[in-house]
């Protein structure tokens, strides 16, 4: 059989999907690759390796197994190699040092087998920064797969991979714009309160042209239900009035318009919206020296609103299989006159407010590029600094030493 590809991330894979790949005789195809052996160490066989993993990334992205004997095209057997932790780790390390750009979402994992011996799997994503180069010992080409044969990429290829990439980034960049500006516009009509602002966070994959999943599926709907990693009574992802996503024509949505809500596209980016309420729970007002008075917003919501929907989309990334670089966007509409509270130890005495109040209509940070958010409080740590010192701070605050959330702080 042919046209098959392996769905089941890495980190589940098993013996048995591999054992099934010999019975329903899944054959070699321009996605799917098998090796008995693992590559030497020769510059020989580690240039082989570059080539192989490089002209995947450059096509469609796919897996390639290693451990697996086959006859022609056709796995016959699940063999296994010995040392797999010790192969894996020299694989990433070649790949690494050896193809420019770097693939993002590249991964190797051993696949423990009952014979005590291991299959390597390695999982080329479909690229979003393609084309990549063998570099090794300046050998600076281009390959790329066709069925079940790689060969040097041509002119045409070449320059078509970079329209590619060029048009992604295009593509990203009118999506953003309209949802952003659509959100401006709706936030800024007249019979919302004129004293109200709105927050909006967002993350964006490169590609926003593909569906990345099925709104049926039940534990997408169940992730946005029950968000990870939050803190009880904290400012987070929790649905107290309308706990259950629902369909909409982009995607699903979960939460109210008045309170907050939260979208997951289809295209695999999310967007969570946050009226700063005029009830005073999302700021206070301080009187100045000078007897006036300023609107200071509560830093602690800021700070972990953002984190939330970062280590939200960590698991649904790795739940949905998103590999590309993203794109988090953050802004305050109407943030005119606002200013930060800033925490001391003595929080009920020493309130203070930030060295400067915005003077703009809207706080818009540039839109920032990542390559992934595995490690979502770093990177929210990262953006939230960028609007601290839009108001005259050197950092965010409520991050400890290793840059992770703490609120105590």
């Amino acid at each position: 059989m042919s046209g098959m590809t392996i769905r089941t991330p890495l980190a589940l894979l098993s013996e048995s999907e591999l054992q099934s790949l010999v019975q329903n005789q899944v054959a070699e195809s321009e996605t799917l690759d098998y090796k008995r052996e693992m590559y030497g160490q020769g510059d020989a066989d580690r240039r082989e390796l570059l080539r192989d993993v490089s002209s995947l990334a450059n096509r469609l992205g796919g897996h390639l197994l290693i451990g697996i004997r086959e006859e022609g095209e056709i796995p016959v057997e699940v063999e296994g190699i010995e040392n797999g932790d010790i192969a894996a780790e020299r694989i990433m390390s070649s790949c690494f040092s050896g193809i420019h750009e770097r693939i993002n979402g590249f991964d190797v994992r051993p696949i423990q087998l009952a014979n005590g011996r291991s299959v390597l799997a390695v999982y080329v994503p479909p690229s979003t920064r393609v084309p990549h180069m063998v570099t090794l010992q300046q050998e600076d080409r281009f390959w790329i797969r066709h069925g079940r044969q790689k060969m040097r990429m041509s002119v045409a290829e070449i320059r078509e991979a970079c329209l590619k990439v060029e048009n992604l980034s295009e593509r990203a960049e009118t999506f953003i714009n309209i949802r952003r500006e659509r959100f401006i516009a709706d936030k800024t009509r007249d019979i919302q309160p004129a004293e109200r602002a709105h927050l909006r966070i967002a993350v964006t994959p490169l590609e926003v042209t593909a569906d990345r999943f099925d709104i049926g599926r039940e534990d997408i709907r169940g992730l946005m239900r029950n968000p990870p990693n939050t803190r009880q009574d904290g400012w987070v992802l929790a649905w107290v009035r309308e706990g259950n996503p629902r369909p909409t024509m982009i995607g699903l949505q979960i939460g109210s318009a008045d309170w907050r809500l939260f979208d997951a596209y289809r295209n695999g980016g999310v967007e969570l919206y946050v009226p700063i309420d005029i009830d005073g729970s999302h700021f206070r007002s301080i009187r100045l020296p000078n007897g006036s008075r300023v609107r200071v917003l509560h830093n602690l919501a800021l700070v972990e609103y953002t984190v939330c929907v970062y280590r939200f989309y960590k698991s649904f990334a790795e739940m949905i299989g998103i590999t590309d670089p993203l794109i988090l966007t953050w802004d305050l509409v109407r943030a005119h006159g606002w200013g930060l509270r800033r925490y001391f130890e003595e929080r009920d005495s020493n309130d203070y407010y930030a060295p400067r109040i915005w003077q703009e209509e809207h706080l818009i940070l540039p839109p920032m590029q990542v390559p992934n958010l595995s490690e979502p409080d770093q990177m929210a740590k990262a953006v939230l600094d960028r609007v601290w010192q839009s108001f005259g701070y050197e950092s965010t605050i409520f991050f400890d030493e290793d840059k992770c959330f703490n609120p105590s702080i």
